[in-house]
């Protein structure tokens, strides 16, 4: 059964009679997305449901925190006291019209970011998690039992609801509902008692912090920090320079002033502030998840733009998929913006019950911060965060990953400069295919030019999605740093009732603008505190282990975004000092919504290649840690000055970590190299040896269980396996090198697989003066090879999505002397190795390190390794 055919059909897997236990679980779980997301596009009953259970918990989170709500607010408010003088420098600065106040502001902002990370040490770090347990698990009670209680609390009445809502129901909708609760019910049976809940330990905070900072490698990275702010300084004082020598005077018939664009005309005027915090408001429920879709994995999709319009002096809200939206007949009034926009009548009257309803309208005061400052400080964070997206991909050009960091950093230059000096965004028409055919394009460098099309493929998706999880982290940083600004400045511009009034809540919108707050507080939750609840043992994709996985994702993750949703909006009810029961309850699902969404590149970011700097071992006693590159016997396994793609290093999550040897079977591979060769290319060996096993008779392009053919084989060689192999005992010792778990030494052994069929045979014939179909197995094993001399050729056999070389070495017993004739060398089978990889370095230099916290001599997913191999021609 395919993931394929449960997406098309959700409901298959659970008419099969043998199913397992995490299909169904799995197929459950797609199901009732699927239903929601059907529900969302027609009548939305699923979605009602869903939202009146929702008013109950916000009432019920507060009755568990009880008079720890205020102790909650006060620490919130000691915490942020410090902050709030900063942002009233950065925005000062910002809303100057002097190019110098606006370095100025900027430099602030860099030197807080810069101080923060140069003076962390263990007392503040054990300051921060006692501040965090306080507030979390003290003040408002939010510990794991509550969780749990609270999130099968929900199900509950979810589940009650539906089944009230079906009895009144038409026949369609009363199967969907009564489905839908089903679904729910064994849901819950399944989740109680593997969810794994988030749990605020200061110690455990603290460890972790120090842990971090400890690296000599996070000092390395604090120090081009450094260097990034340097370089953003240095770049606008060049430019307020040029403004000083050049006034710019805007692109149109008239200058353009601070917060002014044109987006469709020279004379509209781009309304920064306004489009920061209208974009998307009064969309529906479905549009909402969508725009937390986009945000998250930022995508280059047109967002709202409000603008005024040059000829009609209207305001309206602009996305170029389509027509423009009119919002005022006027320029905007933060103070009375008509909810829906101005079509309709003030006073709509309900036919059947004659019911008025009043048009309702926002309103947003500016307590703190004056409205010119709001947009330009809207404005000038925009090309901010260009500039550090800009430097980032900077820092990140390798070989072989040139075209992509070069792409983007071309983009951002140009929608830098329109923000920075024409005071307007790129055209919508025009972002949407520039930043899409960047990935394109980019994607297509060192992609496979020999392979068979279905490996191309699956090689060339393989780039594209590299090169998007790189753009997503460099562009998300900046933006989650200005939506947090702007909402914090929003939420202290606030001046209305404290309280929330009897009748209709008409207090000014600025209390509900958390999203930034939320949005930050949910990276750092799920990046500090849920991801850090998955073991190295249980990283793997979902589809590997349902159970474990789902238990922190599906039902952790919800806790934390609860959790995060939580905290913000109570430190939200702090900086605009109001309460708001609707914010909260907002949050109440987007958080989790986004800790959902944002779980898995999260963890992937965090824990792909952490094996503990090589002493994570999960088959037995540690090992003691990568040894020296400098004195490595291994370089990499393909000619001098090529550069290819590691798909997959140590510890990843596709198969490079334990979940093969769990119960003693299979064996681990998380010591495993991927490095995405071409079809055919030479494979060199990365250290001398003698060849002891090998197999080459599986078909190309092939994942299917083959036998060799009768008598094809010697006594002891592997005779069935999936895949094409060699396999190279090391006789001669290497010191540090050739250790296995507890630091005893070992005799080491190199695989290398994923070879063409018949590669073994061909690398070997030319050298021993034979032809293909003469040369047998009694020729190759038993053969002396030196480092440099092809071995195979890169296939895609086995379990393989495109063609790739997979190298791992482990332990076996001492390598069998040198005998004569060659035909009598005993052959020592791979399968009777250590099941267990053993961790090994490479000695090239062209090994990318440093960036962001890189060692050398180890490739990680998503390197650009270049090899100093040289290649010995027999």
């Amino acid at each position: 059964m395919t993931i394929g055919s449960v997406l098309l059909n959700p409901t298959k897997p659970q008419r099969a009679a043998k199913a397992a236990p995490d299909d169904l679980m799995l197929a459950d779980i797609i199901d009732i997305i699927v239903k929601l997301l059907a529900d969302a596009a027609h009548n939305q009953t699923l979605i009602g449901i869903l939202k009146n259970v929702l008013l109950l918990l916000p009432d019920r989170i507060k009755a568990n925190a009880g008079g720890g709500l205020d102790n909650a607010k006060r620490r919130i408010l000691g915490l942020f006291a410090p902050l709030q003088a900063k942002i009233q420098t950065i925005a000062d600065g910002f809303s100057s019209s002097n190019p110098a106040d606006v370095l100025k502001a900027l430099q602030t902002v860099l030197d807080l970011i810069t101080d923060t990370l140069g003076d962390l040490d263990i007392a503040k770090a054990r300051a921060i998690g006692e501040h965090a347990t306080q507030i979390v698990k003290v003040d408002l009670g939010l510990n794991p039992a509550f969780l749990e209680n609270l999130i099968f609390f929900f199900i509950d009445q979810v589940v009650e609801g539906m089944q009230s809502a079906a009895l009144a129901a038409e026949p369609e909708d009363k199967n969907t509902l009564i489905e839908m609760a089903l679904l729910l019910r064994r849901l819950k049976r399944t989740l109680r008692g593997i969810i794994v809940f988030p749990d605020f330990d200061p110690e455990k905070i603290a460890q972790a912090i120090l842990d971090t900072i400890a690296q000599p490698e996070f000092q390395t990275a604090v120090k081009k920090a450094a260097c990034i702010f340097k370089a953003i300084s240095t770049a606008l004082e060049t430019g307020a320079d040029l403004l000083d020598i050049v006034p710019f005077s805007g692109l149109g018939s008239r200058s353009v002033g601070a917060g002014e664009a044109g987006s469709a005309s020279a004379d509209d005027q781009y309304l920064w502030y306004a489009s920061w915090l209208l974009g998307g408001k009064d969309r529906p429920a479905g549009v909402t998840i969508f725009k937390i879709f986009v945000k998250i994995f930022q995508l280059p999709m047109p967002g709202d733009d409000y603008v005024v319009e040059g000829g009609t002096n209207r305001t309206v809200r602009r996305n170029f998929l389509r027509a423009d939206y009119p919002i005022a007949q006027d320029p905007l009034q933060f103070e009375h913006i008509p909810v829906g926009g101005t079509d309709g009548p003030e006073i709509t009257v309900d036919q059947r019950t004659g019911e008025q309803t009043h048009r309702q309208y926002r309103n947003y005061t500016f307590n703190v911060f004056k409205q010119e400052t709001m947009e330009a400080v809207a404005r000038h964070t925009t090309w901010v965060t260009n500039a550090i997206e800009f430097l980032m991909h900077a820092f990140s050009i390798e070989k072989g990953d040139f075209v992509s960091n070069v792409g983007h950093m071309s983009y951002n230059t140009l929608e830098g400069l329109f923000r920075a000096f024409a005071k307007r965004p790129l055209p919508p028409k025009a972002v949407v295919p520039v930043r899409f055919g960047t990935y394109f394009l980019s994607s297509f460098e060192g992609v496979h030019s020999k392979a068979a099309p279905k490996a191309w493929l699956g090689h060339w998706v393989t780039l594209l999605g590299t090169d998007a999880v790189e753009a997503n982290i460099y562009n998300s940083l900046g933006n989650s740093l200005r939506d947090a600004l702007l909402s914090s400045m929003t939420l202290l511009n606030y001046k209305g009732d404290v309280g929330v009034p009897s009748g209709e809540d008409t207090r000014p919108n600025n209390r509900q603008e958390i999203d930034g707050l939320v949005g930050a507080l949910v990276g750092l939750a799920t990046s500090q505190v849920l991801v850090r609840l998955v073991s190295r043992e249980d990283y793997v994709l979902i589809f590997k282990d349902v159970k474990t996985t789902a238990g922190i994702w599906l039902g952790g993750g919800i806790a934390t975004g609860v959790l995060a949703g939580t905290v913000a909006s109570v430190g939200a009810e702090c900086l605009a000092r109001a309460v708001d029961p609707y914010a909260w309850l907002n949050q109440l699902w987007q958080a989790p919504v986004q800790v959902l969404l944002s779980y898995w590149i999260t963890l992937y970011t965090s824990k792909e290649n952490d094996t503990d700097k090589g002493k994570y071992n999960p088959t037995g006693a540690p090992f003691d840690g990568y040894p020296d590159p400098a004195t490595s016997p291994y370089k990499l396994p393909w000619e001098k000055d090529k550069t290819y793609h590691c798909i997959q290093g140590n510890q990843g999550i596709w198969s490079h970590n334990n979940k093969a040897f769990e119960n003693g079977t299979g064996t681990s591979m998380v010591y495993a190299y991927d490095f995405a060769l071409d079809q055919g290319d030479p494979l060199l060996a990365s250290r001398g040896g003698v060849v002891v096993d090998f197999f080459d008779w599986c078909e190309d392009d092939k994942n299917k269980s083959t036998d060799a053919p009768l008598g094809a084989t010697i006594p002891g060689q592997s005779t069935n396996d999936a895949w094409n192999f060699i396999c190279i005992g090391h006789d001669v010792a290497a010191g540090d090198h050739d250790k296995k778990d507890g630091g005893a030494a070992t005799t080491t052994y190199a695989i290398y697989g994923h070879g063409r069929n018949g590669s073994v045979r061909r690398s070997f014939a030319a050298r021993l003066g034979k032809t293909e179909a003469t040369i047998t197995s009694a020729d190759i094993i038993g053969t002396k090879v030196v480092q440099g001399q092809q071995i195979m050729e890169t296939g895609n056999t086995g379990n393989s999505l495109h063609n790739h070389v997979h190298m791992e070495v482990r332990g076996g017993g001492p390598v069998p002397a040198p005998m004569l004739p060659i035909s009598t060398y005993p052959a020592v089978s791979r399968g009777s190795l250590s099941k267990a990889s053993l961790p090994f370095v490479f000695a090239d230099e062209g090994i990318m390190s440093g960036w962001p916290m890189k060692p050398k001599g180890i490739p990680q997913s998503l390197d650009w390794p270049t090899s100093s191999n040289v290649l010995v021609t027999p």
